[in-house]
């Protein structure tokens, strides 16, 4: 089966995003399959413990399921695999750096049917 993929990416991208943001998607894809997230672009705020602007990713629904590891800056790994057909993506900004944000693509590798849900709040 020719598997499909879809893009999730910071909004105003690829401009600058804006402080206060916190978006979630939510990634479904077939029962019995999982998802593959792939990084194209990412450019966020640097610090240590990424606790400014981020990128977490969640292997569920939920954003209490296991983390599949939270970026910034300009150093994330090459593929992310869920273990399950749910991926939870949230990019978080605070109040200082903006830049550029982050685009990605995510596929179902044996599935063929992909769904996204998305939700974002910019507070000030």
């Amino acid at each position: 089966m020719k598997s499909k993929h879809d893009f999730i990416q910071s909004p105003y991208y690829p401009g600058y995003y804006t402080n206060y943001i916190d978006c979630l998607w939510l990634i479904t894809v077939e029962k019995g399959f999982h998802i593959r997230l792939t990084i194209v672009e990412f450019n966020l705020q640097y610090d240590l413990k990424c606790l400014k602007d981020y990128v977490e990713l969640r292997d569920g629904a939920k954003l209490t399921d296991p983390s599949l590891g939270r970026f910034c800056g300009s150093i994330y790994p090459a593929f992310v695999d869920s273990t399950d057909n749910e991926m939870l993506v949230r990019f978080r900004t605070d109040n200082s750096v903006v830049k550029t944000g982050f685009k990605a693509s995510y596929t179902s590798i044996k599935g063929n049917q992909l769904t996204k849900t998305f939700t974002c709040v910019v507070s000030f």
